[in-house]
């Protein structure tokens, strides 16, 4: 038997919906393994959504921090 992946999982919602958890789940370019279950496919989208956002977060603070030592030394 084929394994399932997230079209699998998608089934039965409505089609507009299905292609944005596709392409969400697309975009976190995780591996398909979740054997179409559904929660676990959304679960990888919000932790790589999480972990994403607090790369920001810590990027953005070391650029202000850089920018507050530059303009108090020049």
């Amino acid at each position: 038997m084929a394994k399932k992946t997230i079209r699998d999982a998608i089934k039965g919602l409505p089609r507009r919906h299905a292609e944005l958890i596709i392409r969400a789940f697309n975009a976190t370019k995780a591996m398909d393994v979740y054997e179409g279950d559904l929660s676990l496919y959304l679960q990888v989208i919000v932790q790589t959504l999480e972990e994403n956002f607090e790369k920001m977060y810590v990027m953005k603070s070391a650029a202000t921090t850089m920018k507050s030592i530059l303009e108090a030394n020049f």
